[in-house]
């Protein structure tokens, strides 16, 4: 009886462990990204650069939606000379002057000063508080902090549950005089 609740407690606890983890992840990840945005919108710096390079994916699920990613690779240079390639992908269709690149497409590309591998292509991207409010802090607002809410709650009920089955334990062992005092 006691290995069952005992195996019981660590199956959720683990679940609580591996939610929490995740979320913890998955939280720091959509932060560093909104942080980034949020830099690149008030203290970005713009150069020309070229798209060099871009493609398009497709899945298909099982009731053959089709979900459409595409991926664009691009080149810039900064005033003193440093060159830097980034690449960026996005769900839905490429625009199709860019589907068949044949030679680099001119482009503004925003960085930051003080680290220009962070960038982004002009007009990618949050360009106001609201909107950077809006796909940035909405997402990780809405679905990672009550992920992480619920990882919290199954590790705090379990443990507590876990302590509860260890004074009982410990109670019984009292009581049937296998522990003195």
């Amino acid at each position: 009886m006691k290995n069952n609740k005992l195996y019981k407690y660590a199956k959720i606890l683990a679940f609580g462990l591996i939610v929490t983890g995740l979320a913890c992840f998955m939280l720091y990840a959509s932060i560093h990204v909104a942080w980034q945005d949020l830099m690149l919108m008030r203290h970005h710096e713009t150069c020309s650069g070229f798209i060099v390079d871009t493609w398009e994916d497709v899945d298909e699920n099982e009731a053959s939606a089709e979900f459409w990613h595409y991926y664009v690779i691009y080149k810039y240079s900064l005033p003193d000379g440093q060159e830097f390639t980034q690449s960026m992908s996005h769900s839905g269709r490429l625009k199709s002057e860019f589907r068949d690149l044949s030679e680099p497409y001119p482009i503004e590309v925003e960085y930051l000063p003080d680290n220009p591998t962070v960038s982004r292509i002009k007009g990618d991207g949050p360009n106001s508080i609201p909107s950077w409010l809006r796909s940035s802090v909405g997402y990780w607002a809405f679905f990672w902090l009550p992920l992480l809410a619920l990882g919290i709650y199954l590790l705090w009920k379990e443990v507590g549950e876990l302590r509860e089955l260890r004074k009982s334990e410990k109670s019984k062992a009292y009581d049937s005089g296998i522990l003195n005092t």
